[in-house]
């Protein structure tokens, strides 16, 4: 009987040890799940920041507008100022035909554009000088906005040939503005109009 007692009090200190062990590994696997769940937590709220940065800050830094002027602005002035790149003809600038204000204007998406989209106005007087090209390109900016319902003229530049034998290259949208020119094309190419005489 003291043998069966002395057995029986030795299993209960290991029933007590193997208790006091199983609550120790409880507490070390609700430590282990809250910090696996932590770091879960952490990569997510990472994945999710990274998402809003790609996605909506990087896009919409793609599609800037100049706000709608009502008169030449500053913002106006200064980008028909723009310096032409190396090895450029020599390009006139938008106050040089008069141009009507733009309403609005978006960033072209790729840079430098991989297209030029050409159009040309055939039949008009072939005799015609500076005034005669000034008041066409004037003519075509009346009727996109007017008419068109388009923020500016149509084309980022115009050539016009004059009697003379002259070519004179005149800034419509110019370098950065998207065109209305060629519709899959509008955001990553440069339109041209050419007025042949």
């Amino acid at each position: 009987s003291k043998t069966s007692r002395i057995s029986s009090l030795s299993s209960t200190n290991d029933d007590i040890k193997d208790v006091e062990e199983y609550k120790k590994f409880k507490e070390r696997k609700r430590r282990l799940y809250g910090i696996i769940g932590f770091l879960v937590f952490a990569i997510l709220l990472g994945l999710t920041l990274v998402l809003i940065v790609i996605f909506v800050i990087r896009k919409d830094s793609t599609k800037n507008t100049t706000p709608t002027p009502t008169t030449p602005t500053t913002e106006m002035v200064k980008d028909d100022n723009d310096p032409l790149p190396q090895g450029c003809p020599n390009i006139l600038k938008r106050s040089s035909w008069n141009a009507r204000p733009y309403t609005n204007r978006e960033n072209l998406t790729t840079l430098p554009v991989t297209n030029i989209v050409v159009h040309a106005l055939e039949g008009l007087n072939s005799i015609m000088n500076d005034q005669d090209c000034i008041a066409q390109i004037k003519g075509l900016q009346d009727y996109d906005m007017d008419i068109e319902n388009w923020a500016d003229i149509g084309y980022n530049f115009l050539l016009c040939d004059d009697s003379g034998d002259q070519q004179q290259i005149y800034t419509g949208r110019g370098w950065k503005f998207t065109g209305a020119h060629c519709i899959s094309y509008n955001k990553r190419s440069l339109g041209k109009n050419e007025f042949l005489f």
